[in-house]
């Protein structure tokens, strides 16, 4: 597992997130997660130092 900096979508303020090392980061949404289309696809929700929640959509 690696640590990813992820921008947060509302401010702008880096946050940081726990994925697997060969996992690929496929957007990052303010709003409602995504539906995941593939078995391989995760949405995992994330909250910056602001407490702004935002979702993540990858694959590993």
């Amino acid at each position: 597992m690696g640590i990813r900096q992820l921008r947060c979508p509302e401010c702008g303020t880096d946050a940081s997130m726990g994925l697997p090392r060969d996992s690929t980061v496929h957007g990052i949404s303010a709003t409602e997660p995504p539906e995941s289309e593939a078995d391989d696809r995760k949405v995992r929700s994330v909250a910056c130092p602001n407490d702004h929640e935002f979702y993540v959509t990858f694959t590993f």
